[in-house]
C-alpha cells in the first residue's frame, strides 16, 4: 500500500486520479486486504451468533419486531471469495431497524428537523441543511423512527443522490430528530456503522446502485427490500475496528495528497498566466526569446496536463499575429505595397472584363483597430485581399445543385466539414464522391490545392489549408473557399490569422447570423479585419509557428504519454460486472 501512494505523482496526471486511489481503499478495505487478519479474533460466525441473541432480546422487550427470515445468499450474489474467518450476510441480519422515512409536514418551528438527501453527503452528516417538521404531527411517529447515534443513513432516490450514506451524529440542540420518506434508516446492531458505511461507499455497491436501481422516468429508487436484503461481507469486530481505523488513516493521507496537489496545480496556473502574459508583452525577438526561454526551461513546472498546452499554443498564434514572434526587416517590401499590388491586378482584371467591379468597403476607422501593428504592416479587409468577393470567396452548392442520388463511393471528393481536423489542418477525409461529369456541372463550387476551406456554419470560422498534393474536388453546402494570390499572400499564413486573432472571433459573433445557427456569408467574411505583414515576413512567421507547434507538440505528446501510462494503471481499480451482472473486481495486491 505504501508503494501505492509513493506513486500518487503518476496517479495524479490521470483524470479523477485521487477518487480512484480512494475507491482502492474501500475495496482493498472490504475485501479483508487492507490489514492483515489475527487468527485470535473470535470469528464472524461468533459475532452472528451474538448479533442474533441481542436482536432476540430487544424482540422479547418489545423494542422492536421480528423480522421475517430472508432468503440464504446464494453463490451468484457473492461478487468475491473473502478470507477465512469472514461470513457473507445479508444487512438486515445485522441489523434491528431498516425502515425508509414518512413525509413530513413541515414547519418553521425549529424544534424537530427532519434530515433530508441534503444532510447526507460523501463529506459527512450535515444537519445545517435539514427543514423541521410540525411539532403536533410527531404524535404520528414510532419510537423506532426517532433517530439515534450511529444510525446510518442511506439516500434513497434521485439520480446523482441515491446511494450517498453518512452516519447520524445527534445535535444537542435538538434531542429528536427524523427523516423524510427519501432517507432510508439503517440501525446496525453490534457491528460497527463505519465498517458497513465502507462497504455501501465501495466500488462494488456504488456500481451496483448506479447499474441496477429500478425506478420511474424521473427518478431510481433504492427499495427498502433491496436494503435489507443487501450481502455484507463480514469480519470479526476486532478486524472490523482494524479496517476502520485503517481507511480514516489512509483517506486523510488522500486528503493531504489531494490538498497539496490542488495547491501544486494553483500555483501551476499562476506560473503559467504569468509567463504567457511575458510572452505577450514581449516588445521584440530579443524579449521573445528571452521570455520564451524561460518558458522552456521551466516545462515540467508549467505544464502537467496536454489541455495546459493548449494556451501555450494559443499564445504563439497571438504572437505571430501581433509581429512580436520574428525581425521585423527594413528592407522588406511593406504590406502596403502588396496591397497596391492585389488592388492593381484587380483593376486589370475588371477592365478585362474578367471579374466584375465591386462596391469598395468604407475605409477603416481608427477605433476599429484592437492593437497597433509593426512598422510595414497594415489592417486591410478581406475584400482588399482577394480579387473578386464571388469567385475567390465561394460558398458550397446547395441541395437543389448536389442531390443524394449524385453520391458516389469514389471519384472526385467533395470535401466537407470533416475535413477539417479541431486543430485546423487537413484531414484528408470526405463522406461524399461524385462522377466527373457532375464535377464539371458544378465546376464553380471547385476548389484545388492551396485554397483555404472555412466551416460556414454551426462551428464557424473553422478552417484548413487544402495540401499540395492533392487531387481537385469541390466544396459541400456548409463550407466556403478562400482562394489567395500566393505570390502575394501565404495561404498558411492566413489560416495562423484566422486562429490567432481573438478579434476574429468577437468579428465573426457579430457579424453573422442566424436564428439557432451562425453562418457566414461571402459579404460578412468580406468585411472581416485582418493585420497584414509584408510577405516576406508572412513566411518567416509561418516557419516560426512551424518550429514552435512542433516543440508543444512533442510536449503535449510526453504529456499524454504519461496520462495514458497513468490511466493503465488506474484501470486496476476500476470495477467491472460478469456476465451474471454480480460485480467482480480485479485481484489487487496490497
Amino acid at each position: 500500500m505504501n508503494a501505492l501512494f509513493d506513486s500518487f505523482d503518476v496517479f495524479a496526471v490521470a483524470p479523477n486520479g485521487v477518487k480512484k486511489l480512494r475507491e482502492l481503499i474501500l475495496q482493498l478495505a472490504v475485501q479483508g486486504k487492507l490489514v492483515p487478519q489475527d487468527p485470535s479474533d473470535e470469528p464472524a460466525s461468533v459475532l452472528l451468533k451474538k448479533i442474533a441473541e441481542e436482536k432476540k432480546r430487544l424482540v422479547a422487550e418489545g423494542k422492536i419486531k421480528k423480522e421475517k427470515t430472508l432468503p440464504p445468499i446464494e453463490p451468484e450474489e457473492v461478487p468475491f471469495e473473502v478470507p477465512e474467518g469472514w461470513e457473507w450476510v445479508r444487512l438486515d441480519e445485522v441489523s434491528s431497524y431498516i425502515q425508509r422515512g414518512k413525509g413530513p409536514t413541515y414547519s418553521d418551528i425549529e424544534k424537530i428537523p427532519v434530515v433530508s438527501q441534503k444532510c447526507i453527503q460523501w463529506s459527512g452528516f450535515d444537519l445545517r441543511r435539514a427543514r423541521f417538521i410540525e411539532p403536533e404531527s410527531i404524535e404520528a411517529y414510532g419510537e423506532e423512527r426517532f433517530l439515534c447515534e450511529g444510525d446510518l443513513l442511506w439516500n434513497s432516490t434521485g439520480t446523482g443522490t441515491i446511494g450517498r450514506m453518512s452516519i447520524y451524529k445527534p445535535d444537542s440542540r435538538y434531542p429528536l430528530a427524523v427523516t423524510d420518506s427519501h432517507v432510508t434508516v439503517v440501525r446496525v446492531v453490534v457491528v460497527l456503522p463505519r465498517f458497513v458505511l465502507s462497504w455501501v461507499a465501495s466500488p462494488f455497491i456504488q456500481l451496483y446502485i448506479e447499474g441496477d436501481a429500478p425506478g420511474t422516468t424521473n427518478q431510481v429508487e433504492l427499495a427498502t427490500s433491496r436494503v435489507k436484503s443487501q450481502v455484507v461481507p463480514l469480519p470479526s469486530l476486532g478486524e472490523q475496528h482494524r479496517i476502520v481505523a485503517r481507511v480514516d488513516q489512509l483517506m486523510s493521507l488522500c486528503d493531504e495528497l489531494e490538498a497539496k496537489y490542488n495547491a501544486q496545480q494553483d500555483q501551476r496556473q499562476k506560473l503559467n498566466a504569468a509567463a504567457l502574459d511575458t510572452l505577450l508583452a514581449a516588445e521584440d525577438e530579443a524579449g521573445f526569446a528571452a521570455a520564451w526561454q524561460r518558458v522552456c526551461d521551466s516545462f515540467d513546472l508549467l505544464y502537467d496536463a496536454p489541455e495546459s498546452v493548449t494556451k501555450l499554443r494559443q499564445a504563439i498564434l497571438q504572437l505571430a499575429v501581433m509581429g512580436k514572434l520574428v525581425k521585423q526587416y527594413p528592407s522588406d517590401e511593406p504590406a502596403s505595397v502588396l496591397l497596391k499590388k492585389i488592388a492593381a491586378e484587380k483593376a486589370r482584371l475588371v477592365a478585362d472584363g474578367k471579374i466584375k467591379k465591386e462596391k469598395p468597403l468604407p475605409p477603416i476607422e481608427p477605433n476599429e483597430v484592437p492593437f497597433e501593428v509593426p512598422r510595414g504592416w497594415e489592417w486591410c479587409k478581406m475584400d482588399s485581399l482577394v480579387f473578386s468577393l464571388k469567385n475567390d470567396l465561394r460558398t458550397g452548392p446547395f441541395g437543389s445543385s448536389l442531390h443524394k442520388a449524385d453520391h458516389r463511393k469514389n471519384g472526385v471528393p467533395v470535401w466537407g466539414i470533416e475535413t477539417i481536423s479541431k486543430r485546423g489542418s487537413f484531414t484528408g477525409k470526405n463522406k461524399i464522391f461524385v462522377d466527373s461529369s457532375k464535377a464539371i456541372e458544378l465546376s464553380s463550387f471547385s476548389v484545388k490545392a492551396g485554397d483555404i476551406i472555412v466551416s460556414r456554419s454551426g462551428t464557424v470560422g473553422e478552417l484548413c489549408r487544402l495540401p499540395d498534393d492533392i487531387p481537385d474536388g469541390l466544396l459541400s453546402t456548409n463550407l466556403m473557399k478562400v482562394s489567395l494570390n500566393r505570390a502575394l499572400i501565404s495561404p498558411d499564413f492566413f489560416c495562423l490569422l484566422f486562429k490567432g486573432t481573438k478579434s476574429i472571433d468577437a468579428q465573426l459573433a457579430k457579424l453573422c447570423f442566424g436564428s439557432t445557427r451562425l453562418f457566414l456569408t461571402q459579404s460578412i467574411l468580406g468585411k472581416l479585419l485582418f493585420p497584414l505583414p509584408p510577405f516576406a515576413e508572412q513566411q518567416r512567421i509561418v516557419a516560426r509557428v512551424d518550429q514552435l507547434m512542433s516543440v508543444c507538440y512533442e510536449l503535449e505528446a510526453k504529456l499524454t504519454a504519461a496520462r495514458e501510462r497513468a490511466e493503465r494503471l488506474l484501470v486496476l481499480l476500476r470495477p467491472e460486472r460478469d456476465r451474471a451482472g454480480v460485480l467482480g473486481l480485479p485481484e489487487v495486491s496490497v
